[in-house]
């Protein structure tokens, strides 16, 4: 699925990340940006492009030791005319004494905790879906392991579902999280494919082999004794 992802799916491709942490996707965005029409970021990973860009009021993302590898990533989407798609809003919590309170956020500070993108950007990446033939996700877009945090994750996951049941999009999902969110859902079985694999799905996305399916690449061409 991911050969043919890359090879032959119909266009426009849209592909979306997510996750916590940049550290683990740098190769991945790397090599995505070379081959899809669109990238949609989630999570931290995120946050610390915004941060790139200069929206950093939130204050609470890193990106300074990835700075080149950002700037490569940028400057290749642009020149492969991939477009790059950020939140508009995050939900947080505002820590106010000894409670929490929930509110949509376009700007903070340091005492703001990010667990979820906003609203308007699930609006957002609802109408990209919308405008592609295929859609391949990898990481959940915010902690949709607890409620109300798992409306960003959730909303885009029926967005996908519902289109792929009506024959208007193919779907390939993979990464352990991810996997298990669309399950936790109720939508995996509409899903045109859904990986369970985590590392090996990344690592594969991100361009390299696999021992395993070499092994048996080469298995496949020897004749018998």
């Amino acid at each position: 699925m991911l050969d043919y992802f890359f090879a032959s799916a119909p266009s426009p491709k849209m592909t979306i990340v997510g996750g916590s942490k940049l550290s683990t996707k740098i190769n991945l965005l790397k090599n995505l940006v070379k081959k899809v029409d669109k990238l949609a970021l989630g999570g931290g990973i995120a946050g610390a492009f915004l941060a790139y860009y200069g929206n950093d009021s939130l204050q609470m993302f890193h990106y300074d030791e990835y700075r080149s590898e950002m700037t490569e990533i940028v400057e290749n989407a642009s020149q492969h005319g991939c477009e790059l798609i950020l939140p508009v809003d995050f939900s947080a919590l505002i820590h106010k004494h000894d409670n929490d309170d929930r509110t949509i956020m376009y700007s903070g500070n340091g005492k703001t905790s990010v667990f979820d993108i906003g609203p308007e950007s699930v609006e957002l990446f609802r109408r990209h879906i919308r405008e592609s033939a295929t859609v391949l996700w990898n990481g959940p877009l915010g902690l949709f392991e607890k409620t109300p945090f798992d409306f960003g994750t959730m909303s885009v996951a029926q967005e996908i579902a519902s289109r792929s049941r009506e024959g208007k999009l193919t779907s390939i999902i993979g990464g352990g999280d991810t996997a298990f969110a669309m399950s936790k859902f109720g939508i995996d079985k509409d899903l045109t494919y859904k990986s369970t694999s985590g590392g090996a799905f990344l690592t594969y996305l991100e361009g390299n082999s696999l021992p395993g399916i070499i092994a048996m690449e080469n298995a496949s061409t020897l004749q018998p004794a």
